[in-house]
């Protein structure tokens, strides 16, 4: 059961100005970990698998296993690096590539900073607080990219997306 729940890998908060002082752009680069992140403020533009989005504070963004990324610089921003293995939780991520801005940010970023702050305070034993906090994100990214699909009639594959595709 516990080789199921999602393991956190890393988090934090990157600041590209820091990590690339005198580049513009970074290198394309294969996604190893799902990729959560929450963005700081405006600037730069993040690629995935060759989509551009324009980077804006508040807006999130969900990378998966596989995907492409690269990145026009500049941008701060929070970011969780996890992995699992439960099939059915994979399955309902598949298609939610995503990237977009909540109506209300602040419950997001909030959870994604005390899971960062368990990282760093907690003992290393303690994976099912963290495993909860991950899920924790995922629900609240779920129900905002059910929000926008529902109020602006966003279909995936062909069908209108609802609360129970992702079991929220």
């Amino acid at each position: 059961m516990l080789e199921n729940l999602p393991v956190l890998t890393g988090c934090g908060i990157f600041s590209s100005r820091s990590h690339f002082p005198h580049q513009q752009k970074t290198a394309p680069r294969t996604v190893a970990n799902y990729e959560l992140e929450f963005f700081l403020e405006d600037g730069g533009v993040s690629y995935i698998n060759g989509e551009a989005h324009p980077i804006r504070a508040g807006m999130v963004l969900l990378a998966q296993p596989g995907d492409t990324r690269c990145s026009e610089l500049h941008f701060k921003a929070l970011f969780l690096h996890f992995r699992f293995h439960d099939r059915p939780l994979q399955q309902r991520l598949s298609g939610c590539r995503c990237v977009l801005q909540p109506a209300d940010p602040q419950p997001l970023y909030r959870q994604m900073l005390a899971l960062c702050d368990k990282y760093y305070t907690e003992s290393p034993e303690n994976e099912l607080a963290r495993a909860a906090g991950i899920l924790s994100c995922l629900r609240l990214l779920a129900h905002e990219f059910v929000n926008l699909c529902l109020s602006s009639h966003v279909y995936a594959s062909g069908r209108l997306v609802k609360d129970q595709d992702f079991g929220i």
